[in-house]
C-alpha cells in the first residue's frame, strides 16, 4: 500500500468506481458526487460487482484499526441497494469470520470444497484446460498435469486454478534436458 492511509485506500476505490460509471454514462461526467453509491443510484441501472481478494486488508493486516470501517463501507455500498444485481467476491477469507452481526449478512459463501453444485465453476475443468492447450503449441495438458495436478471436486471431476493455467499457457518455455529427465518449465515473473 506504499504508506498510504486507510482514507487514501477508500478514496481510491471510490474514485475508480465513479470514473468507471462516468465513462459508461457520459451524461453524469460533469455532476459532482460524494461517493460511488450516489452515482450508481442515479443511473437507475443494476450492476454486477466483482471484487477479487476482498479480504486483502485482513489477510495482510492492513489498517487494523479500520477493518470494521471497511466492512461498513462494503455494507453501505452493497446492502439493500437498488443498483446491486450481484456481488461476486473472491478470496481466501470467509466473510462471516470478519462480519459479526448483520453487517454483511446478505452474502452466501460458496467454497470449492463444500459446494458440489458450484464446484466446477471455481476453476477450469480438465476439458476446458485441454481445449485451451489445443489452441496453442507451448504446453500440452499432460505437461500442465506434470507441473500442476489440479483439484478433485466432490463430483469426481478435476479442476485447475485459472491463474495457474493462464500463466502456464502464456509463460511456459519448453526445454529438453540433456539428462533425459524431461521438460523444464520456467515461469517468468
Amino acid at each position: 500500500m506504499n504508506n498510504s492511509s486507510y482514507e487514501d485506500y477508500l478514496t481510491r476505490i471510490n474514485d475508480l468506481l465513479i470514473e468507471d460509471i462516468r465513462e459508461a454514462y457520459p451524461e453524469w461526467r460533469e455532476k459532482e458526487f460524494q461517493n460511488a453509491s450516489d452515482i450508481l443510484s442515479v443511473t437507475e441501472d443494476k450492476f454486477i460487482f466483482i471484487i477479487d481478494e476482498w479480504g486483502y486488508i485482513f489477510s495482510h493486516e492492513l489498517f487494523r484499526e479500520h477493518q470494521g470501517d471497511f466492512l461498513e463501507y462494503l455494507r453501505d455500498l452493497f446492502k439493500d441497494r437498488p443498483y446491486v444485481e450481484l456481488v461476486y467476491m473472491t478470496g481466501v477469507l470467509p466473510i462471516k469470520q470478519y462480519s459479526t452481526g448483520s453487517a454483511l449478512n446478505m452474502f452466501d459463501e460458496y467454497t470449492m470444497l463444500k459446494n458440489t453444485f458450484f464446484a466446477e465453476y471455481f476453476g477450469f475443468t480438465e476439458d476446458e484446460t485441454e481445449k485451451l492447450c489445443q489452441k496453442q503449441e507451448a504446453i500440452t495438458l499432460d505437461e500442465i498435469r506434470t507441473w500442476y495436478n489440479g483439484y478433485f471436486i466432490q463430483k469426481g471431476a478435476k479442476i485447475y486454478n485459472p491463474r495457474s493455467v493462464v500463466l502456464a499457457l502464456m509463460k511456459f518455455e519448453r526445454a529438453v534436458k540433456d539428462d533425459g529427465f524431461g521438460y523444464v518449465a520456467e515461469l517468468q515473473n
